[in-house]
């Protein structure tokens, strides 16, 4: 029976109460008669600061590349502490999962996905789309896994390397406003508009696509820094999935698929229409 490890990443200790319930609840539905090793990385404490807070340890993290940064804290400190295998799982999970989306979703967990993503080079979690293929690594992306809660066996974590971007921030943005990213950053045109309407709620000729982060703002000097640091975490959120599958896994959703109705018929094809008409009125310009 695969093994299950805990990487939860806090910022202060405001949720930890509610995020440990959570986890508790998403840890019985994977491995329902075992019990999971559980790692608490804060990134409001100095890496390897230890302190105890109602009965659980908190280890320091590494605050800047958000999440990320602090799991690779949390890795290093796991490997201290057990001698992992390659068919262990990791839950990697951050307090957002509950507290800024539908922790319901999370409730697809079962021990199925345990044993397939130890046994497969897999990423498996809530899976999101694209509005339009999207060129990231030099392929076009359709798919990405949630960051906020997701597992992958150690196998395929040593296999891709570092949860961090490749390319570190200062090749990738200026310190300019509105220009935001460097013009050499190696970022396709089409993702940084996706990112600018994502994150600072612009337009854009080069897609219909107007979804916007829950913080989204206009950027302005005040909020440069915070929002560099959310770009470059959904840079890796994004990687992460992109180099599990260009090392021949694979993405795999929790969500079951929406039942076939007249009314997802009529929302697909609406929803391609406005792509049309979109594409059509540029073609003109």
């Amino acid at each position: 029976m695969p093994r299950l490890f805990i990487l939860y990443l806090q910022y202060t200790t405001q949720f930890t109460q509610a995020g440990l319930l959570h986890l508790d609840e998403i840890a019985h539905r994977l491995q329902p008669y075992g019990q999971a090793h559980r790692i608490i990385i804060d990134n409001a404490l100095p890496t390897g600061i230890t302190e105890h807070y109602e009965g659980n340890t908190l280890h320091g993290g590494d605050n800047s590349s958000h999440e990320f940064s602090g799991w690779e804290v949390g890795i290093r400190i796991l490997e201290t502490q057990v001698q992992l295998t390659y068919t262990d799982v990791l839950l990697f999970a951050n307090d957002s999962f509950f507290r800024n989306y539908d922790p319901d979703l999370q409730r697809h967990f079962t021990h199925k996905h345990l044993r397939a993503t130890s046994r497969k080079r897999v990423l498996t979690g809530v899976v999101d789309d694209f509005a339009e293929p999207t060129m990231i690594s030099g392929k076009l992306r359709t798919l990405w896994v949630r960051s906020n809660c997701f597992l992958i066996s150690y196998k395929t974590l040593k296999k891709i390397g570092s949860l961090i971007h490749p390319v570190p921030k200062e090749a990738i943005f200026t310190s300019e406003i509105p220009t935001f990213f460097h013009p050499d950053s190696g970022l396709d045109k089409k993702y940084i508009a996706v990112l600018r309407i994502w994150l600072f709620r612009e337009e854009s000729d080069l897609l219909s696509w107007r979804k916007h982060w829950y913080k989204s703002a206009p950027l302005t000097a005040e909020n440069y820094e915070f929002m560099r640091l959310k770009a470059y975490s959904i840079l890796c959120e994004h990687d992460l999935s992109a180099r599990v599958c260009d090392r021949g896994g694979k993405l795999r959703n929790i969500v079951p698929r929406p039942k076939i109705t007249l009314r997802v018929i009529y929302n697909f094809l609406l929803r391609h229409a406005r792509k049309y008409m979109f594409s059509m009125k540029n073609s003109e310009k």
